[in-house]
């Protein structure tokens, strides 16, 4: 199952840094090597999209999904600092900037409108630092690979400031480390944390997944009980098991969750079948290796 990004420090329009402003004139994106790319405003048509059938393209640190009937453009733009001047956000765009795998994603998503993409293009350029080679570009939605291409260009030439990223680390009593991410022991540790999870319910702890560094961990803010960490049952492990393969075996997604999908694929530099065979890669996961990372919680820090 991919990892969704609850848990990580994310920051958006109505986080405290982020406070609106000023608004740039807005200008067409002329410069030396060309004009903003063109596309055909597109309405939406199409709210889910089939796993099965996606196809993944990659050239260079540039990937893409096209999703056509979407009717949206959504882009992730990787870089290994954050991000900092203070800017209006256009008021037609969705827009993020969370810490993965010790990255800064700076996520916006727009309609499939001319207009649109053009003054988001101009906003990208003014907040981003400037885009080398080695910075992954996620796109998905009503895109091919000539806009990509005229995407890619226009943010080399970006010029906003920026500040090394420093992780920062909460205190919580108990932290987890994540093995890593696709792995078979991730996902038996998943299984293993939602066991631990719902035998913890009744006492309200908060349980966190943080994924900002390089290392995942999974913070909680209580003491661990060892009662709650007697080895499962084959029962008790085949009910959370059958449920995370069923829920992946679900072929329609929408498409944020599968431009989420993209941009876990890319950062951890995992095979592009891997978002496509989650089902049958849990249904794998052992019994005795799920034990083994109930075991592995007692080790924690």
């Amino acid at each position: 199952m991919a990892t969704n990004f609850a848990g990580m420090p994310h920051f958006n329009r109505t986080s405290l840094w982020m406070i609106i402003a000023i608004l740039f004139p807005l200008i067409a994106i002329l410069n030396q090597s060309g004009q903003t790319p063109e596309i055909e405003d597109k309405p939406t048509t199409n709210l889910y999209f089939s796993l099965p059938e996606l196809q993944f393209h990659r050239i260079d640190n540039s990937a893409w999904i096209e999703l056509p009937g979407s009717g949206e453009i959504s882009m992730s733009i990787i870089t290994d600092s954050v991000p900092k001047n203070r800017l209006k956000i256009p008021p037609h765009q969705d827009f993020k900037v969370s810490i993965r795998n010790n990255y800064a994603i700076t996520w916006v998503k727009i309609p499939s409108e001319q207009a649109a993409l053009e003054v988001t293009l101009e906003f990208l350029r003014d907040w981003l630092p400037p885009i080398r080679s080695e910075n992954l570009i996620i796109i998905t939605g009503e895109v091919d690979r000539p806009l990509i291409k005229e995407i890619r260009n226009i943010l080399r030439r970006s010029n906003g400031d920026s500040i090394p990223l420093v992780q920062k680390v909460d205190q919580y009593v108990s932290r987890i480390a994540v093995p890593d991410m696709g792995s078979q022991e991730q996902l038996a540790f998943l299984i293993a944390a939602e066991i631990i999870r719902q035998r913890v319910t009744g006492y309200q702890p908060k349980l966190t997944w943080d994924h900002s560094d390089h290392v995942s961990y999974l913070d909680l803010n209580t003491t661990i009980k060892p009662e709650w960490l007697a080895l499962a049952s084959a029962e008790e492990i085949a009910n959370i098991r059958d449920y995370m393969v069923e829920a992946a075996a679900k072929t329609d997604r929408t498409s944020d969750q599968i431009h989420r999908y993209l941009v876990t694929q890319a950062i951890y530099d995992l095979p592009a079948e891997f978002i496509q065979q989650q089902s049958d890669l849990l249904a794998e996961v052992t019994d005795n290796s799920v034990n083994e990372r109930i075991s592995n919680f007692k080790s924690i820090k």
